[in-house]
């Protein structure tokens, strides 16, 4: 396959369009803005179990919804993504995010939050998805960093802003600080959309060698396992998280979900095949995760 040949740049906007580490950054700024519409969530229930009359069980219900259309409408939204670029397909999640906060502000009952609330669901799903897949596409070399670092920011969004998140509920009550930071939230994703670009066919960065089908690397048994367990253990967070009662309950699953990833941000391509000998397990680093995640599954 023929090396990509950068074209130069002819203004500063261009420059900065094609700069992939500054892409990188506007993709983490985009996780980190929509973080709160997952892990914020658990401070939001008693208030709205108190205004609409409901019961926990009930209320659970806007979360359930919500996890099962961020992640499962995922693939379709790839396939927008190659369509249509990720820049087009951030805005609109940056839209749905904030109609989804404001509209769960304003609804004054179950299905009405159900329904608001599966719109944010929808935005926060166009937003990761796009934001991991241009990030590995610029980073073909470094395809553990890039996918590590736009994770990373969906967890650090939530911790940045939970603060204010709980005084402006425990103040102003649930539904200002619905329509309030859906609409902060809403504008950091469009502001960060802008700067999205997918790269140019055959791009490949200048330090990345050529491979054939021949040598591209299988990875070992150690990395399957972490892989599938980083593919489990969002399905047990997501539930952990929502029905999560303090913030420690939370944090724990997140920084669950982080050690795992840590396990897995291991990027095979940019090695050559001489250099990737299978890995083994590090007893030191799987043992806290794996007990961390039993006793949780025991103790929830």
């Amino acid at each position: 396959m023929a090396t990509a040949t950068a074209v130069a740049p002819k203004t500063e906007r261009e420059f900065l369009l094609q700069n992939r580490w500054l892409i990188l950054f506007f993709s983490v700024l985009s996780m980190v803005a929509v973080a709160n519409l997952q892990y914020g969530w658990t401070f939001f229930v008693p208030s709205i179990v108190k205004q609409l009359s409901s019961t926990t069980a009930l209320v659970q219900v806007t979360f359930t919804l919500f996890v099962l259309l961020e992640t499962w409408l995922v693939p379709f939204e790839g396939y927008l993504v190659d369509r249509f670029g990720p820049r087009n397909l951030v805005l609109l999640g940056g839209v749905f995010a904030a109609a989804g906060w404001v509209g769960s502000g304003l609804a004054g009952d179950l299905t009405t939050l159900y329904l608001t609330y599966a719109v944010a669901a929808i935005g926060a799903g166009i937003v990761y998805g796009t934001a991991i897949g241009t990030a590995l596409k610029w980073f073909p070399d470094h395809r553990g960093l890039a996918a590590g670092l736009t994770a990373a920011g969906f967890g650090a969004g939530s911790a940045l802003t939970v603060a204010p998140i709980a005084d402006m509920i425990a103040s102003s009550g649930y539904q200002p600080t619905f329509i309030q930071w859906g609409l902060i939230q809403g504008v950091v994703v469009i502001f960060a959309a802008l700067f999205l670009k997918a790269p140019p066919a055959g791009f490949r960065p200048r330090a990345l060698p050529e491979f054939s089908s021949a040598s591209r690397v299988v990875l070992s048994d150690a990395s399957w396992v972490a892989s599938s367990l980083d593919l489990g253990v969002p399905a047990f967070g997501f539930g952990a998280v929502g029905d999560a009662g303090d913030v420690g309950d939370a944090g724990e699953v997140v920084g669950l979900g982080v050690g795992l990833a840590a396990l897995t941000a291991t990027d095979p391509l940019a090695k050559t095949p001489a250099a990737s000998a299978p890995m083994a397990p590090d007893p030191a680093k799987m043992a806290p995760a794996t007990a961390s995640f039993i006793r949780l599954m025991f103790t929830s």
